[in-house]
């Protein structure tokens, strides 16, 4: 979605220790797990910045809550917009 958007920085966080020392300090895996991260570290060539940050779960609300809606959602779904079920997430996340 970020190439068709034709978007040259790309920044992902996670609130996943274990993705993060994966990511950036990569060594060769025979797991699934490793596939996936070699598969994320060949497509981040594509863009001119790509950088990897932790982030703490609890500050992570959004992420969660959108990855709840995306789970529960049936069909592919891109908006502009922040569904609304993740507004007081939003909020809650600016505060701390």
């Amino acid at each position: 979605m970020a190439r068709n958007k034709h978007e040259e920085c790309i920044m992902l966080e996670t609130d996943s220790q274990r993705l993060f020392y994966a990511l950036t300090k990569p060594k060769q895996g025979l797991s699934r797990f490793g596939e996936i991260c070699e598969d994320i570290l060949a497509l981040s060539a594509f863009f001119t910045q790509f950088r990897v940050s932790w982030i703490r779960r609890v500050g992570n609300n959004v992420a969660h809550c959108l990855a709840s809606f995306a789970y529960t959602y049936e069909v592919p779904y891109f908006s502009e917009s922040i569904p609304t079920c993740c507004l007081n997430a939003l909020e809650a996340d600016s505060i701390t």
